[in-house]
Order: structure tokens, then C-alpha cells, then sequence
């Protein structure tokens, strides 16, 4: 599917990053909570898994560490979004947001419609779409800069 629109309107000071490249924030806080060592060291000594399967785990892995990266700067994927008050004002009925969610290939963005975009789909009975109604809860302005 094609968005006509793709606008910079996710409040994202309060979300945590995650950048597309090697050694990235989530591998270095994950690799802090390992304890140092070798990590086929013990197992090539004591493991059930023979060396073939040991040696093709290490290839793969290699191959793992070869693929490109895109070098975005992604979210976490939000709890809950506050949208920038003023960006919406001129959005289309159906756009994406230019903020990235996720990580790697499964990373996205948040597709928004229109309450009016909503009610065409219900009217003409179109299939192979599901909407998540969104609240607004006042609790925060916050403006576009």
C-alpha cells in the first residue's frame, strides 16, 4: 500500500532509541549483562552438540554480523503515543508516521487514518483491515517544533 502522506508527528522525547548499526544500544546493554567469556568454550568440551553443529552455528553467526545496516534511529515500540499538536492539522486521511518503531527487520511505522477514512471502509463493507480506536487524553500539550 501506497500512503499519499508521511508526517513527522510522534512525540518522541520520552521514547527510547535504538540505532541501526553495529554494536548498537540495545546489543551493548545486552552484552553488559554477560559475563565475559568465551562463549562456545565450554560447550565444545562438555556440549551434547557435536562439532559440525557447533562450527555452523559459529558461520551463521558470522553471516548474521555481515548484513548491512540502514542506520536509522528507531523507537522502542510505545506503550502509549502522544501525537504533536499542529501536525495534523493539513494530514491526509490515511498517512504514516516518519518515525520508525522496532528494531531491524521488523521495525515499522504507525499507519493513522481518519475517523472519516474509518467510516468509508464500514460504509462499503471492505475487507482485510482492522482499526485500534485511539484516545485523547488531554493530559499533555505538547507543540510542534
Amino acid at each position: 500500500m501506497l500512503f499519499p502522506a508521511i508526517l513527522a508527528c510522534a512525540e518522541r522525547s520520552q521514547l527510547s532509541t535504538v540505532t541501526c548499526r553495529p554494536d548498537n544500544e540495545e546489543k551493548l546493554a545486552v552484552q553488559s549483562l554477560i559475563p565475559k567469556e568465551e562463549p562456545f568454550a565450554n560447550h565444545q568440551r562438555n556440549s551434547v552438540l557435536s562439532p559440525d553443529l557447533l562450527e555452523k552455528i559459529r558461520k551463521d553467526g558470522e553471516k548474521f554480523r555481515a548484513l548491512p545496516y540502514c542506520g536509522r534511529v528507531k523507537y522502542h515500540a510505545p506503550t502509549r503515543l502522544e501525537l504533536k499538536l499542529g501536525t495534523l492539522t493539513q494530514a491526509p486521511d490515511l498517512f504514516q508516521t516518519e518515525e520508525w518503531f522496532g528494531t531491524g527487520a521488523l521495525a515499522f511505522r504507525l499507519t493513522t487514518t481518519s475517523k472519516r477514512f474509518v467510516d468509508l471502509v464500514q460504509e462499503r463493507r471492505w475487507k482485510g483491515l482492522v482499526f485500534n480506536s485511539v484516545k485523547q487524553t488531554g493530559l499533555r500539550n505538547t507543540t510542534s517544533s
